[in-house]
This record gives C-alpha cells, sequence and structure tokens, in this order.
C-alpha cells in the first residue's frame, strides 16, 4: 500500500515536470485556485476612490485655515492683545491703572492715569491711539475702557497715585472685531489674560 501511494505521487510529480517544459522544476502554486481571478499589481478601484475620499475630506477640513477673508480682523485682534499686555504691563510697574480705550468703532487709544506721565504711546507706533486697517471694527465693546491695577488684574475705575481702590472686574470682558466674520477677544479676570 505504501508503495502504491508512492508511485502514484511519482506519477503527479513527473507530469507537473513535464509541464513546465521537464526541466525539472515544480511550481507549486502555478495556477490560481479555482474560482477566482488572478490579481495584477496596482490598486483596485475602491482602494483609489478611497483614498481620494480621504484627501478631499481634508483638504476641506484644511482650506478654512488658509483663507484671508478675515486676516484683517485676525490681525487687528492680534495688535489689539498686544497693546493689551503692554498697558498692563505698564500699570503692574505703576502705582496707577493703565489700560486701553476703546474711543470708537474704528479707533482705540493708551490710557494713563498717572498724572506725572505724559506722552505714552503705544509700541510701533508714534501716538497713544490706533486705527483699525480698512474694513474692520469693532462692533462690540465701543466706549469700554479696560483698565489694569498695580497687580495686573483688571479693575472696574481708574486709579490715580494710590488714592483709590475700585473693584476688581469679576467678569470676563469680550470685545469683537468684525470684517467678514467676528473675531472675539476676551479679558479674563483677576488674571487679565486676553485670548
Amino acid at each position: 500500500m505504501v508503495r502504491k501511494n508512492f508511485a502514484f505521487e511519482k506519477e503527479i510529480r513527473f507530469s507537473q515536470v513535464a509541464q513546465h517544459g521537464g526541466n525539472g522544476m515544480v511550481c507549486q502554486n502555478d495556477a490560481p485556485p479555482r474560482g477566482t481571478v488572478p490579481r495584477s499589481g496596482g490598486f483596485s478601484l475602491i482602494e483609489a476612490v478611497a483614498v481620494l475620499a480621504l484627501l478631499g475630506i481634508l483638504g476641506i477640513a484644511l482650506s478654512g485655515r488658509w483663507t484671508t477673508f478675515n486676516a484683517g480682523a485676525i490681525t487687528e485682534a492680534d495688535a489689539f492683545k498686544a497693546a493689551l499686555r503692554y498697558a498692563q504691563t505698564r500699570a503692574m510697574a505703576d502705582i496707577s491703572t493703565w489700560g486701553i480705550a476703546i474711543d470708537s468703532a474704528s479707533t482705540y487709544s493708551l490710557v494713563e492715569d498717572n498724572p506725572h506721565v505724559t506722552g505714552a504711546i503705544l509700541p510701533g507706533s508714534d501716538s497713544a491711539g490706533h486705527t483699525l486697517a480698512q474694513g474692520v471694527q469693532f462692533t462690540r465693546g465701543v466706549g469700554t475702557t479696560i483698565r489694569f491695577d498695580w497687580r495686573g488684574e483688571p479693575v472696574a475705575a481708574a486709579i490715580v497715585n494710590n488714592a483709590t481702590t475700585p473693584s476688581v472686574v469679576q467678569t470676563t470682558q469680550t470685545i469683537t472685531f468684525s470684517q467678514t466674520a467676528t473675531v472675539d477677544v476676551r479679558i479674563w479676570p483677576y488674571t487679565g489674560f486676553a485670548e
């Protein structure tokens, strides 16, 4: 019985060698299994469509970051935050309050409440005031003055030569810039952090 199986295997092996040109090599996986189509190199249509769909979704998600339709409002909001930080820093080095006053829908200015300091100007400017870029305006906060005390906290009123002690602002103050969309600047209570 063992010998018969051996002979059968020898016949199969001989026929496979004959199929490959008689060079003595036997290839186990020459033909694909029945009912399957051999796969050539490359990607299938489903894989290509899935990759394109993912790239499209990523493109849509990231395109909003590089648009410039509201660049003026964003730039002015950043400059306003820098002016707030400057006023806060000056107040922390003084016994009187310093701040930023929003004078109109398109201007703001540095406010110093120390009578011994005159002519203070905003950094990068030649005056105490700043006019917003064309097309940008304040839509919330006009008429507001944001003042800081010697601890850097936003306060409700001016301190002149340490003569008064106004209350600390206990709510978040929001200033809104607008162009084609709005940009909010929030001044946090107790810390005066502007974001």
